[in-house]
């Protein structure tokens, strides 16, 4: 379960209420832990609760901490003129900040109405990077919120359709974010298989630096043509 939601939260029903269960639970990571049998159902609703409360606490904390690094980010991006240097770093930026294996930015052209690689990073030529480009094309034009897809996931059942293409990928997980301004941009970032998946939380913040990728990418193209 950790691995395929690693901020799940877990609690812990056991008839043998000793002190090396109790430290097992610890070690395990399980984030409450209640003796059987118990004679109200109320103490196991306050249970849950009090966990619940406390694994949105923690998530709030993570959130409030991974933005700190994003503001600085995004401050960088707006500042950058040159727009193939603006791209690499995007890339690098994504790459670094959600430790992605695979990063790319879609764009799709208002005038030509064609969907066009900004910039994919691969090491090199291979049928697995044969498989990405192929499944990208067809999400990229279907998508229309930010998602984010696992090879074996409990999450929204919107996403199941993407599992397959995944696997042919040799993706574990991938998050993707798609961006309307004067044109289409849509932002991937995925890890190879047998990864670490994205969680929601990921995909937030994801969402919020593709919104300000996106600012930054058509400011320094703006830029370039005042300066032609």
């Amino acid at each position: 379960l950790r691995k395929l939601q690693p901020d799940l939260p877990v609690l812990l029903m056991t008839g043998y209420g000793s002190i090396d269960v109790a430290t097992q639970a610890l070690h395990w990571g399980v984030n409450g832990l209640i003796l059987k049998p118990f004679e109200k159902p109320a103490e196991l609703v306050q249970t849950v609760r009090r966990i619940l409360s406390e694994s949105w606490q923690k998530r709030d904390a993570v959130r409030a901490q991974s933005l700190r690094p994003l503001f600085d980010v995004t401050e960088d991006l707006i500042t950058e003129t040159s727009p193939r240097t603006l791209e690499k770093l995007v890339i690098e930026t994504v790459t670094g900040l959600f430790h992605a294996s695979f990063t790319c930015i879609y764009r799709f052209d208002s005038v030509d109405s064609q969907l066009k690689t900004v910039k994919i990073l691969e090491d090199a030529p291979t049928s697995a990077c044969a498989a990405r480009e192929e499944m990208l094309c067809q999400l990229s034009s279907c998508v229309g919120v930010p998602v984010v897809a696992n090879t074996r996931s409990m999450g929204s059942s919107s996403t199941v359709q993407f599992q397959p293409m995944l696997e042919s990928a040799g993706l574990e997980t991938l998050m993707i974010a798609p961006v309307q301004r004067t044109n289409k941009y849509v932002f991937c970032a995925g890890r190879e298989a047998g990864s670490a998946v994205y969680t929601e939380a990921d995909l937030e913040m994801f969402a919020i630096l593709a919104r300000q990728a996106a600012v930054a990418i058509e400011r320094a193209k703006l830029y370039a043509d005042l300066q032609a």
